[in-house]
């Protein structure tokens, strides 16, 4: 060891509470200096650490009470669609030099466990700031300790079951100590709780730091808004109790008796309950109708907290802050989205990872763990595509086995270009691009002429029907260009083009045989 690296292994440094050690023994005894329990501003009774949450301490609120924000209709719309975002996903395993049996166990936790009831609880992370999962560990018949999502009967039978494997729990039922540990409230100790084993909770949480173990819940974004909507909807009623029906109006001559009078406003009030009314001749009735755009302020204020609600939870709502439809401004919204639905992968990715690193340390004790990846099949296969086809205009030449294992093809669906086409059959007697067609030629020449005349003669309006009609509904249905532009990207797996694919892959080789035809007799 050097002189220099001996000098710096006897110096002391402060560990807390006044006492110090060498730095070397600092490298392994290394306690927080700052503390709670040292720090000027925090003061407590026991180890008991409130949620800093501004809108539960101010009102006096659990986090339960942001369970009731999930009533709202819009809330529940825009939290589907951000569980939809990542429902959609599919998951695949990065081996990261584990073992084939370590990976193999992983993957079976994944076949057998309810993903999509728990992707949507972790996401309650999200909204409530923190969520508690509890990992139900089980001793199966190869001796490995796995939290499968399935369970036995007396039988040996196995059967699913969305309480086993991995399970959400309220996070009302939770709370931390001052040392940031998870602790369970129970009967007995309801205000402290006991602490919690680390390896049988695990927990799903949105920007946790020292200062606030409990995350920041993006409802408490949303509770005034949700407030300040359901008062609105509650006045808004009544001004249209009040004032959305006609009023009806019944004169009298001044001295008439006060029972006359009650009596006129009795058959009014039946007017306005039943439609009938009973009146002397002489009486005067009259319906006097509302003016005005009073009730507009109440749908322009519910309209605003709808938008914060969204903006909060989806970071936008295209379909109010769009004036008259933007391509660009639907492609910035998309932008965000797919960051957040990218922040949404990796709270997954992570709570699933420390299961595997739970699962390595009861069973495998290895260096390292496999890691999971969720992902976009479609948009995966979008980017790499037009990433072969950037290679191929760079001079990178593909073999046909990389498009058979890259794109799932079977080795008759496509040709390569410097490959032999393979033997086709001569065309049968009458057969062009129907049957019936009613040509019956001796030479390539004649044939061409023939076809291309077929050609000329198709309805291309029958031909696109089956695709165009689906989505001209679509767009005819839409309220609004977001919501156009939604349904579309879901419609197009199911439109059937097969018609007007075979027509143009038929016409565009006719326009190539053609042009030999032409560019032969021009040599000629």
């Amino acid at each position: 060891m050097s002189k220099r690296n001996k000098g710096s292994q006897n110096k002391k440094v402060l560990v807390g509470e006044g006492a110090a050690v060498s730095f070397a023994e600092a490298k392994e005894i290394s306690p927080h200096i700052a503390t709670r329990a040292n720090s000027l501003d925090y003061h407590a009774l026991n180890s008991y650490l409130p949620n800093p949450d501004t809108i539960l301490k101010s009102r006096g609120l659990q986090i339960s009470a942001y369970r009731d924000l999930m009533t709202d209709a819009r809330i529940e719309s825009v939290t589907a669609s951000r569980r939809a975002a990542l429902q959609k996903m599919k998951w695949r395993l990065k081996d990261n030099g584990a073992s084939s049996k370590f990976i193999e166990s992983c993957e079976l936790v994944l076949n057998t466990l309810d993903l999509d009831k728990i992707f949507d609880e972790i996401l309650e992370g999200v909204y409530f700031g923190y969520k508690p999962l509890e990992i139900l560990w089980s001793l199966e018949n190869n001796g490995l300790i796995l939290p499968l999502g399935y369970s036995k009967d007396s039988d040996g039978n196995l059967n699913n079951n969305i309480n086993r494997g991995l399970v959400g729990k309220p996070p009302q039922w939770f709370t931390f100590d001052s040392d940031n540990r998870l602790r369970f409230k129970t009967k007995d100790d309801s205000i402290e709780g006991e602490l919690v084993d680390d390896k049988k909770f695990i927990l799903a949480r949105r920007k946790a730091t020292f200062e606030n173990p409990y995350g920041e819940a993006l409802l408490s974004r949303c509770f005034w808004a949700v407030t300040f909507k359901r008062g609105g909807v509650k006045f808004w009623v009544k001004f249209m109790e009040k004032y959305g029906s006609p009023w009806a109006i019944g004169k009298y001559k001044t001295g008439t008796k006060t029972e006359v009078i009650d009596d006129v406003v009795e058959a009014l009030d039946d007017i306005l309950q039943d439609g009938v009314g009973a009146f002397p001749e002489d009486a005067e009735i009259s319906l006097l109708e509302t003016s005005g755009k009073g009730g507009e302020t109440f749908k322009v204020l519910c309209d605003y907290m709808n938008t914060e609600i969204a903006v909060a939870i989806l970071g936008g709502n295209l379909s109010t802050e769009v004036n008259g439809g933007s391509f660009a401004a639907a492609e910035s919204h998309g932008a965000i989205r797919e960051e957040i639905a990218k922040a949404d992968v990796l709270l997954v990715s992570e709570v699933f990872d420390r299961i595997f690193e739970l699962i390595n340390f009861y069973n495998f004790d290895e260096k390292v763990s496999p890691r999971l990846e969720l992902f976009d099949p479609t948009k995966e296969m979008t980017e790499r595509s037009e990433r072969d086809e950037r290679l191929k205009g760079q001079g990178v030449n593909f073999t046909r086995s990389y498009f058979e294992k890259t794109y799932k093809l079977d080795k008759t669906d496509f040709q390569m270009q410097n490959e032999q086409p393979a033997p086709t059959q001569q065309p049968k007697k009458g057969a062009a691009f129907a049957e019936g067609s009613g040509l019956n030629t001796a030479t390539g020449e004649q044939l061409i002429d023939g076809l291309l005349d077929k050609l000329e003669t198709l309805d291309f309006n029958e031909i696109t029907r089956d695709f165009i009609d689906p989505v001209i509904n679509l767009v005819e249905n839409s309220t609004d260009y977001a919501e156009a532009l939604g349904g579309l990207a879901d419609l197009y797996p199911y439109l059937d083009t097969k018609k007007l694919e075979s027509v143009l892959s038929k016409s565009i080789f006719l326009s190539k045989s053609a042009g030999y035809k032409t560019a032969q007799r021009e040599e000629v």
